[in-house]
């Protein structure tokens, strides 16, 4: 058991990692009523940008980057309301991570505004913000397919043939779930003949036809085999893996912090003084000799004793009388 509680040691020894099972998140009941935002780069400078807000909606699954020079509050707040939500409404939710742009007073201003709920994900766990993560690993990839020119100006086309593309798990296209119906690319030049319909009964029919579809879950392509260390739920103290650059000798976790409340997917911990939610994949039981045993008292040196011998002469000793007897 002493060894067990050795805190040196289970900061510094690497044990298995805690995986938790995926969680999921509420199905939205309508078009660009729960979306997830994030920041992209540092890109290489096109046209004056470094960045891209990203941005998908899980109902539709469409898609959108806006380039952005700098990633300060006021810049990713104005972008995401004058490009997304004046163009398809206020979201009920936005989900995030965070970054100091979307913990900023300004962007929490906005959401309180436009009665957004907004939603964070924990630090150092990019799975749980996975849908919007996958946009980001394939503008990436796209971006270098068109390398014969700046991102800036490629982006549109990348984003309108991910519109166009049929999703096997929407069986639709992102276009057809917003628009009700496919959008022309370039390059089609045989258009079918439709017969004219006035517009009463084509917005009667899309109501309906909107009116019917479902949500569809977003898939998972993680496979991860579940591991919850036995002693977890009931620890007090947790030790936190440190998931940054470290220096050669660094340990690999911190702590042990105070649990303040706990659920299945994040912790509270008290940490430096504040309290901060941690995922649950980032933490390891923390194990302690004795939680009410007051720090070891520092040993003082003792000063030169000086004593009177019974002949009236003074003796001065370097160690403490007391104990030589």
């Amino acid at each position: 058991m002493w060894a067990q509680s050795c805190l040196e040691c289970q900061r510094n020894k690497v044990s298995k990692h805690i995986r938790s099972p995926l969680g999921s998140f509420q199905l939205p009941s309508a078009r660009f009523e729960h979306i997830h935002v994030d920041i992209v780069g540092r890109l290489r400078p096109s046209r004056g940008y470094s960045y891209c807000v990203t941005c998908i909606d899980r109902f539709t699954r469409w898609p959108e980057a806006f380039p952005i020079q700098d990633i300060t509050a006021e810049t990713v707040s104005r972008t995401l309301y004058e490009n997304l939500i004046c163009r398809f409404g206020a979201p009920s939710k936005i989900t995030t991570d965070q970054g100091k742009q979307f913990e900023s007073h300004l962007f929490k201003s906005l959401a309180a505004l436009l009665g957004t709920e907004t939603i964070r994900t924990s630090p150092y766990r990019p799975s749980s913000n996975g849908i919007i993560e996958r946009i980001h690993r394939n503008l990436k990839s796209s971006i270098r397919c068109h390398a014969d020119k700046g991102w800036a100006d490629a982006l549109p086309t990348i984003l309108m043939g991910w519109r166009a593309t049929y999703r096997e798990d929407l069986e639709a296209t992102p276009a057809q779930l917003t628009y009700g119906t496919n959008i022309r690319l370039p390059g089609e030049f045989f258009v079918e003949n439709k017969s004219r319909i006035d517009q009463t009964t084509f917005v009667g029919k899309l109501q309906h036809i909107m009116h019917k579809l479902r949500p569809v879950p977003a898939s998972s392509h993680n496979r991860e085999n579940v591991f919850i260390h036995k002693d977890l739920p009931n620890s007090s103290h947790i030790f936190v893996r440190h998931d940054g650059i470290r220096r050669s000798l660094e340990s690999p976790y911190q702590g042990p912090y105070k649990v303040l409340s706990k659920s299945d997917k994040l912790f509270k911990l008290l940490i430096n003084g504040k309290s901060s939610f941690v995922s649950v994949d980032r933490l390891k039981p923390a194990f302690l000799a004795s939680e009410d045993e007051p720090p070891p008292a520092v040993s003082k040196k003792h000063e030169p004793v000086t004593t009177t011998t019974r002949f009236g002469r003074k003796v001065r000793f370097r160690i403490d009388p007391k104990n030589l007897r």
